[in-house]
């Protein structure tokens, strides 16, 4: 399953250091966007660079219907009061 193949790879990288804003096309540094976007991009699935741009290109669904695989995002206390994509501060993975 295509799922269980992205979080492989995600796994393959603990212990690879957070560095807020990190570039994209590395592997020595991730941040949340950049991280996301390398496992996926490793599995055939493009994804632009920053949580807000993943965040336009998804379908939104019910945290009732998650599943493995699918994109949490999250806000941060800073943006907690921004409308939209701009509210946008953080991604991750669901695993099981």
């Amino acid at each position: 399953m295509l799922a269980d193949k992205i979080i492989f790879t995600g796994l393959q990288c603990l212990g690879i250091p957070y560095v807020f804003n990190a570039p994209s096309d590395q592997t020595n540094k991730f941040d949340c966007s950049s991280f996301i976007q390398y496992i996926f991009r490793a599995n055939g699935i493009s994804l632009p660079r920053n949580s807000r741009q993943q965040f336009e290109i998804g379908l939104p669904i019910s945290f009732s219907h998650i599943q493995k695989g699918d994109l949490l995002f999250f806000t941060t206390e800073k943006r907690k009061n921004r409308r939209g994509p701009s509210k946008i501060g953080h991604v991750g993975i669901v695993r099981p």
